[in-house]
């Protein structure tokens, strides 16, 4: 499966306005839950971005993911190998593989449907190390099983954004390994 995300950067007062604005939409909130994110692998590419593995601790779930960048016709694609794992599994990498970096956050998601087509969204609280402050972010996904419908369905998450933000223009924040190993 083709990740196809968009996230952008946004205040604790957007936030706070976006979570009023998916309740009144009818998306289905789910609870907020705290994540630990163990990065264990991380290959920086030369036309940007990192090909990552991961393992996070949501408390209940375990979860393993494999991020691989691509390219279909010049754009940047991620192609995503995501699966639950046991906790003990999860405990047996972490002290077992080097962590490169551990990044911890609280994420509440929604999922809903934008334009007939479902999307899952995602509002992450992030303290980075090198930030004095917490940080927001909202991020917009949907998983496509073939590369050559990443394109449309990105400026469709791109339309969700900017028509939820009330914005004509966005900027696209880095992932969150890159932000927080590079010091963004």
């Amino acid at each position: 499966m083709y990740e196809v995300e968009y996230k952008v950067e946004i205040s604790k007062e957007e936030q706070d306005k976006l979570a009023n604005l998916f309740g009144y939409e009818h998306f289905i909130s789910k609870d907020t839950v705290h994540q630990d994110n163990y990065y264990t692998e991380a290959t920086k590419l030369d036309t940007g971005g990192y090909n990552i593995k991961r393992y996070r601790d949501e408390g209940k779930r375990a979860i393993y993911t494999e991020k691989i960048k691509e390219e279909v016709d010049g754009m940047p694609i991620t192609k995503e190998i995501e699966h639950e794992i046991s906790r003990a599994e999860l405990l047996n990498k972490i002290q077992t593989t080097p962590v490169i970096l551990k990044l911890s956050k609280d994420r509440r998601s929604w999922s809903g449907k934008y334009n007939d087509t479902k999307l899952h969204i995602d509002m992450d609280n992030v303290k980075f190390d090198h930030s004095p402050l917490m940080r927001y972010f909202v991020e917009a996904e949907i998983m496509v099983e073939h590369a050559e419908d990443v394109p449309l369905t990105r400026e469709l998450i791109i339309s969700f954004l900017k028509t939820s933000l009330g914005k004509t223009d966005i900027v696209e924040a880095p992932g969150m390994f890159n932000m927080a190993f590079n010091k963004l």
